[in-house]
């Protein structure tokens, strides 16, 4: 009897322990699938700071040996233009500015015209001419002037700043690719969104710095000049200016009673001044003059 307890007591052991091996061994492929979907996010995240380190120090030494070894013909300069000219006529000068714009291949980015009375019309454009022709363009413009009252040119090198656009945006076009891969290897949702969320910041970076190299193109193709137009009247028989007669002729008359009444004011003050001695010679050349008239008069009696 007591064999027959042994041995159900060894075989209910055998059970509970064969139990426990399952388990452990279910446990263990469950958790490997966590790990295998963690290790790829981990994978994605280890290998953009990998390539994003590795491609920042390769691409910061290549952008300098690259911008030492453009030649000076090749640099990115953003040129811009400063005119101010004084014409006859204005409208005939608008018209020739114009000319001029559209055989250089450019346009006009803004224009106004103001009214500054008296019939003389003053006006400022902003244009933009292709880069080869900002020089013959300022020259054009000048010569149609009767006095260039300032010229000024700048010039703004960005090839260094364009260099280093150009290689964030290879940089970056790269971690989108790797991005891609890893969504296509992604096994949890969880991952697929996490790389998703990356994968839409890398592409929102993309087109910044592609933007702002299409703009540094733009501005460096064409040439930016602002003018400023002034129209000045001619020395002609209708300058109302010049021939103000009356005006003038009443200035001179005016000028004349001014300095009669300074001459005028002068002497009074002077007299009044000197009095205390003035009267008193007086006095004393008036007694001497009626003596000498008396004696005169009597010498002239004997």
């Amino acid at each position: 009897m007591k064999d027959k307890m042994m041995l159900v007591f060894l075989f209910f052991a055998f059970v509970v322990a064969c139990s426990d091996n399952q388990n452990e061994e279910s446990a263990d492929l469950i958790q490997t699938g966590d790990d295998s979907g963690a290790d790829v996010a981990q994978d994605h995240a280890e290998s953009e700071v990998e390539l994003d380190d590795g491609e920042a120090m390769e691409d910061s030494a290549a952008n300098e040996a690259e911008v030492e070894a453009i030649d000076t013909a090749e640099r990115m300069i953003v040129y811009n233009g400063h005119l101010i000219i004084d014409v006859e006529r204005f409208q005939e000068a608008q018209d020739q500015i114009q000319q001029s714009i559209d055989e250089l291949n450019g346009f006009v980015v803004e224009s106004s015209v103001q009214d500054e009375g008296d019939g003389e019309v003053s006006g400022t454009f902003a244009v933009r001419v292709p880069e080869e022709n900002f020089t013959p363009f300022l020259d054009q413009v000048e010569s149609l002037s009767l006095q260039v009252v300032e010229r000024m040119t700048t010039g703004e090198d960005v090839t260094e700043e364009y260099v280093d656009l150009e290689s964030r945006l290879r940089s970056h076009e790269a971690v989108e690719e790797r991005q891609l891969v890893f969504m296509e290897d992604a096994d949890t949702t969880e991952d697929l969104l996490s790389i998703s969320n990356d994968l839409a910041n890398t592409q929102e970076q993309i087109e910044t710095i592609q933007g702002r190299i299409n703009y540094l193109d733009h501005q460096v193709t064409y040439a930016l000049v602002n003018i400023n137009v002034r129209e000045t009247a001619g020395s002609t028989l209708t300058d109302q200016t010049s021939l103000n007669t009356w005006g003038q002729a009443s200035n001179m008359f005016t000028d004349t009673i001014n300095v009669l009444m300074s001459i005028v004011s002068g002497v009074v003050v002077f007299v009044i001044g000197l009095s205390p001695v003035l009267v008193p010679l007086l006095l004393i050349g008036l007694a001497i003059f009626i003596y000498w008239r008396k004696n005169k008069k009597t010498g002239g009696a004997k």
